[in-house]
C-alpha cells in the first residue's frame, strides 16, 4: 500500500503490489499503478495513465480520478495489446470498449480480440461517451 506524490516537474510514478495511490502533481506525468486496484490522479498537465499486461492478468482494476482529454491526458494500454492487436488488420473495438455507469466509464479489454471476453481493467471517473477509435486517432488512447 504505497502513496506516491509527484511534484512540479514531469514525474514517472510506479506503484507496487497492492492498493496504491499515485498523485502526479503538476507537469506531464506518467503513472504506472501496476498490480492491485490502484487510484491514480494525474493532476495538471498532459498525463499518461499506463496499464500494464500484469494489470490485465491480475485482479482488480485501477481507478483513474482525473482523466481529461482537454489536457491531452492519455490511457496507455499498449503493453496489454502488444503481440495481439494489429492496427493494419484488426478492429480496435474487438479488443477495447468503454461502458458507462452514473459516475464514469469502465475500460475493458479482450486481449485476443474475440470480442466476447472483455475484462474491466480501469474505471475512468467523470468521463462519458468515450470512443475508442476517436481516442486512438487523437492520441488519448495509446495502443
Amino acid at each position: 500500500h504505497d502513496l506516491l506524490l509527484g511534484e512540479l516537474g514531469n514525474d514517472t510514478l510506479y506503484g507496487g503490489d497492492g492498493v496504491d495511490r499515485l498523485y502526479g502533481g503538476y507537469g506531464d506525468d506518467a503513472l504506472y499503478g501496476f498490480l492491485g486496484a490502484d487510484t491514480l490522479y494525474g493532476g495538471a498537465g498532459a498525463d499518461i495513465f499506463v496499464i500494464m499486461a500484469e494489470d490485465y492478468a491480475g485482479t482488480g482494476g485501477d481507478f483513474i480520478r482525473d482523466f481529461n482529454v482537454n489536457e491531452q491526458d492519455a490511457l496507455d494500454i499498449s503493453d496489454i495489446l502488444d503481440g495481439f492487436f494489429d492496427a493494419a488488420t484488426d478492429l480496435l473495438s474487438d479488443f477495447v470498449q468503454f461502458s458507462e455507469d452514473a459516475r464514469g466509464s469502465f475500460l475493458s479489454i479482450d486481449q485476443n480480440g474475440g470480442g466476447d471476453a472483455y475484462k474491466p481493467i480501469a474505471y475512468v471517473e467523470n468521463n462519458f461517451a468515450l470512443d475508442v477509435d476517436q481516442m486512438a486517432n487523437d492520441g488519448t488512447l495509446i495502443i
